[in-house]
């Protein structure tokens, strides 16, 4: 038994980084009209500052009850479900609600505004709405992702409320 042991400590293990995959979906931006000139600074701010993220294709602002800004690798969905059990779950809480392997999820028909080959989504809550990202290889994000879209969401939920 202690061969084995001392044959496994030695053995040079190295993790597989998941494969990136080529998002499907028209590339574009668009922010709601409906914003005021600063708050759409704010918004577009926001989506560089995660898009900067390098395995993350597509953000998504959600605010007031409607989608503020869709950027990147567009879904076919200009909109986001509210009412869907994954993004209304998300948005009754305070933690992100982190989906490190898309494809495996069955709530898969809830993310319509990301990109149907999506591999990986978050959804960030901050007050009055969410930030929601797609990325392109399974388990992209690391907590220092995680922790820098976090930031980002709370500045800019502070400055639409």
């Amino acid at each position: 038994m202690g061969l084995i042991l001392d044959g496994l400590s030695q053995v040079d293990v190295e993790t597989r980084e998941s494969e990136v995959v080529q998002l499907r979906g028209e590339r574009g931006r668009g922010v709601s009209s409906s914003l005021s000139e600063d708050d759409a600074t704010a918004a577009r701010w926001a989506a560089k500052a995660i898009r900067s993220i390098e395995s993350v294709k597509t953000v998504v602002l959600y605010h007031d009850g409607k989608t503020i800004l869709r950027e990147g690798v567009l879904g076919p969905s200009r909109d986001v479900d509210a009412a869907s059990p994954t993004f209304s779950a998300a948005l009754r809480t305070t933690v992100e609600t982190y989906a490190p392997d898309l494809q495996a999820v069955p709530a898969r028909v809830d993310f319509g505004c990301l990109p149907k080959n999506a591999q990986a989504a978050l959804i960030q809550p901050f007050p009055g709405g969410c930030v929601a990202v797609a990325c392109d290889r399974k388990r992209a994000l690391s907590p220092r992702d995680v922790a820098k879209i976090r930031v980002v969401a709370r500045r800019l939920g502070e400055r639409l409320t």
